[in-house]
């Protein structure tokens, strides 16, 4: 079997990340890494490296490598993200896409007019129990209440603000899960520290009629992603990093004289199979440069989740 060559811009923490994914998904390999900084001298011999960008290029033009995994700073995406598409080979970009509406919409039609695949590192809406959720096809949902919590990180790693580096997130699970045609902040509150957001609490309605409370913040002391979702008849405990769905359904109320008592009808919910999410992002990337066609669906989320983080 011929393998997938891909190539990696930033070997930082998400660098990594992605090569890890890529040594144990058997239809690729890593053929090239270009950093500035933080070439890795622990690389495989046969992983080609580079620190200046047009050797990079230049070597990406004739070596046939089937896409690119882009995971430099924020601020560079836009210029190493357009270079790529450019030469028409496939990009995945990690979150934000660009730090600009503007620069996100001239690099989704330059993919558009290139016809290359483009997606972004909206890695959640990979997660195994994302997708067990979506096939429960929930409707009359009353609220959601969702925390993504993490601890302070350090400065070196440019992530941006906790709206570009988490809220981004479950925005994007919102638009994957519901594709509600209207979101309206009603209220929120930020908290920053040294002039970053690091604590972002923001009230939300969806179609005008169900209730969005998100909690995010890198403030925590521990790392938390959990989602409550409460229709009528239910209420749907998702621990995103178990990858469990606890389900309490209504059941019956009897009365006695002096007391109440309730009957629910409890379950779980666990998909059988619970790879890295990484690694199926990995996957849905190879397949959608094998389809050799842009995912419009993808896009639109990218597109819509892009511009609600922006307008905050």
């Amino acid at each position: 079997m011929e393998l997938n060559k891909l190539a990696i811009i930033g070997y930082g923490s998400m660098g990594s990340i992605h090569h890890k994914s890529i040594i144990e998904d058997r239809s690729s390999t890593l053929d090239a890494v270009y950093d500035k900084k933080n070439l890795n001298v622990s690389l495989s011999k046969n992983i080609k490296q580079f620190n200046d960008y047009k050797k990079f290029l230049d070597y990406l033009i004739t070596s046939q490598v089937a896409g690119v995994i882009i995971s430099s700073p924020n601020k560079y995406h836009y210029k190493h993200a357009s270079d790529i598409l450019a030469l028409k080979i496939p990009v995945l970009i990690e979150k934000p896409i660009t730090t600009s509406i503007q620069e996100m919409d001239k690099l989704i039609n330059l993919a558009k007019n290139n016809n290359t695949v483009l997606r972004c590192g909206l890695i959640e809406i990979y997660n195994p129990v994302i997708s067990e959720l979506k096939k429960l096809k929930l409707n009359n949902i009353k609220s959601i209440h969702i925390n993504r919590h993490s601890p302070r990180i350090s400065n070196d790693r440019y992530l941006g603000d906790v709206i570009q580096d988490l809220l981004l997130h479950d925005i994007s699970l919102i638009y994957y899960l519901f594709n509600p045609k209207k979101i309206e902040i009603i209220g929120s509150n930020k908290i920053e520290v040294k002039n970053t957001v690091e604590t972002l609490e923001l009230l939300l309605k969806i179609n005008n009629d169900t209730s969005v409370f998100i909690s995010t913040s890198r403030e925590s002391q521990v790392k938390k992603r959990n989602i409550e979702i409460m229709d009528k008849n239910s209420v749907y405990m998702i621990d995103l990093i178990e990858k469990i769905i606890q389900v309490t359904q209504k059941g019956s109320t009897k009365s006695k004289v002096g007391s109440v008592t309730h009957s629910n009808k409890n379950f779980k919910i666990e998909p059988l199979d619970r790879p890295e999410t990484a690694k199926v992002q990995l996957n849905s990337f190879i397949e959608n440069i094998k389809s050799k066609k842009l995912d419009f669906d993808h896009i639109d989320i990218i597109k819509k989740s892009h511009e609600f983080i922006f307008q905050i």
